[in-house]
C-alpha cells in the first residue's frame, strides 16, 4: 500500500508543469461555468432575479462602460492590499504566502497570461452570479427588515469565505473580499461592477504570483 502511495506521489511530482497548468485552466473554467448554472437554477427556484444591472437595463453602451470604469477604479485598493500582504517584511500572513507559493501557484505557473484571463473572467462571472446576484439578493429579499442589506451582504460574504477555505487566513481574506464585492453590488445595483473587480483582481493576482514563482524557481 505504501509503495503504491509513493508511486502516486512520484507521478504527481514528475508531471509536466505545463500539463498541470492546462488541467487547472480547464477544471477552473468548467467549475466556474457550473456556478452560473447553479445560480440560474436557484434563481428560478426561488424566483430571484440573478442578473441585476442598472447599466445594462438602459441598453446604453456608455452606461455599461461607466459601470466597468467604476469596476476598474474599485480594483485598485485590492491590488494595493495584495502587495501589502505579499511584502516580505509583513509577518501577518507568512504561512499563507508560503502555502500559496508551494502548493497553489504551481498549479498555474505555466499558464499563459490569456489563459489566466479566461480563468479570472469565468471566476468573476460565476462567483458573482451565485454569491452576489443570487444569494445576496435572496437573503436581502427574504429577511425583509431595515437591516436586510447588511445581513444579506454579511451572510453571502461568510459563505464566500467558507467555500474558499484553504486555511483560516485565506477564508477570512476571501470573506473580506466578498464583503467588498457585496457592498459594491448593493451600492451600484449593478452586477457588472463586482464582476469587473473580481475579474481584474484575480487576473492581476494570478499573473503577479505566477511571475514571482517562476522568478524564484529560475533563481533557485
Amino acid at each position: 500500500m505504501d509503495d503504491q502511495e509513493d508511486n502516486d506521489y512520484s507521478e504527481i511530482e514528475t508531471k509536466n508543469p505545463r500539463e498541470i497548468s492546462e488541467s487547472f485552466v480547464q477544471t477552473a473554467v468548467i467549475f466556474e461555468g457550473l456556478l452560473v448554472v447553479v445560480a440560474i437554477f436557484l434563481g428560478w427556484a426561488s424566483e430571484t432575479t440573478v442578473w441585476v444591472s442598472a447599466s445594462s437595463e438602459t441598453a446604453s453602451l456608455f452606461e455599461i462602460a461607466k459601470a466597468m470604469g467604476w469596476g476598474v477604479l474599485a480594483t485598485l485598493p485590492m491590488i494595493v492590499l495584495l502587495h501589502f500582504l505579499e511584502h516580505e517584511e509583513n509577518n501577518l500572513f507568512t504561512d499563507l504566502r508560503q502555502l500559496m507559493q508551494s502548493q497553489i501557484v504551481p498549479l498555474f505557473c505555466k499558464a499563459s497570461v490569456w489563459e489566466l484571463a479566461v480563468v479570472a473572467l469565468a471566476a468573476g462571472v460565476g462567483e458573482e452570479a451565485l454569491f452576489r446576484g443570487m444569494l445576496q439578493s435572496w437573503f436581502i429579499t427574504s429577511i425583509g427588515s431595515a437591516y436586510s442589506p447588511l445581513i444579506g451582504i454579511l451572510l453571502a460574504s461568510i459563505l464566500f469565505g467558507l467555500v474558499h477555505y484553504v486555511t483560516t487566513e485565506y477564508a477570512i481574506l476571501a470573506a473580506v473580499m466578498g464583503l467588498y464585492f457585496g457592498l459594491l453590488f448593493w451600492r451600484t445595483e449593478d452586477l457588472i461592477v463586482p464582476i469587473t473587480v473580481h475579474f481584474l483582481y484575480d487576473w492581476y493576482a494570478m499573473v503577479y504570483l505566477r511571475n514571482k514563482h517562476n522568478r524564484n524557481q529560475n533563481q533557485g
